[in-house]
């Protein structure tokens, strides 16, 4: 998460600390699954497919691995935001896990709720939207290239059919949503 993503999900501009730091025994999967509601995927006809789930990051277990991110300093206020942002995801306890920075705070990371995780994604049916990964990427770079660079490596690979340049097609959101 950016700062920038950060401060949008707590209503106000985040100015606190920002500290690069790894979590021990985790990586980055993409496996939380929403259903689809309205996006599209042009098929090789020219037509468009509508794949059935949309895959989003999750963080797994994964001993010897580290995970690099960020960790910023919130209120339980801000926490309970967040909480709302992270629909389909909970907290969970990480602060035994910690590599790097030192804190007598709790720490928390969100995973995928276990019934919304997919663990063998099925190509043309689940797809991960290039634009979401061009959005967690753009966020790693803002923090430098060699984070940039060890969070990839820390990212459990896909099938190149399940990234795909998905566009929200909006007659089929309106109706979805209505």
């Amino acid at each position: 998460m950016s700062r920038e993503s950060l401060s949008s999900s707590l209503g106000r501009r985040y100015e606190g600390p920002a500290r690069v730091c790894r979590l021990d025994g985790f990586r980055r999967a993409y496996r939380a699954a929403a259903v689809n509601d309205g996006f599209a995927v042009q098929n090789y006809a020219g037509g468009l497919r509508f794949p059935e789930r949309l895959l989003y990051l999750d963080i797994d277990e994964a001993p010897g691995s580290h995970l690099p991110g960020i960790l910023f300093a919130v209120t339980h206020e801000d926490l309970f935001r967040l909480d709302r942002r992270e629909i389909g995801y909970e907290r969970i306890e990480v602060g035994d896990r910690l590599l790097d920075v030192e804190t007598d705070a709790p720490v928390v990371a969100y995973a995928a709720l276990e019934e919304l995780r997919v663990d063998h994604p099925r190509q043309g049916k689940d797809i991960v939207p290039a634009s979401y990964r061009d959005l967690v990427q753009a966020a790693a770079e803002s923090v430098g290239q060699i984070f940039a660079a060890d969070i990839e490596r820390a990212t459990r690979s896909l099938p190149p059919a399940i990234l795909a340049d998905a566009k929200p097609v909006p007659w089929v959101r309106s109706r979805v949503s209505s």
